[in-house]
């Protein structure tokens, strides 16, 4: 159970870091507008998802368990 948690974390982090924005573009009027994520904010939002992959992997080993 415990490998299950951390490959979940794991892939839950690599697919944060992966797929998360770390910036917004507007386009206003001919002008392209950049505003980056501020650095604390872009990790707490990736360890947020990487801790939903962790308790995903460990529903998932609970569940697999449970079964036999």
């Amino acid at each position: 159970m415990k490998t299950a948690i951390l490959f979940g974390f794991i892939l839950g982090l690599a697919g944060a870091i992966l797929f998360l924005p770390y910036k917004e573009v507007q386009h206003t009027n001919g002008v392209t507008y950049t505003d980056y994520v501020y650095p604390m904010d872009y990790v707490i939002r990736s360890l947020r998802i990487g801790v939903g992959g962790g308790v995903a992997g460990a529903l998932y080993s609970w569940i697999k368990n449970w079964k036999k």
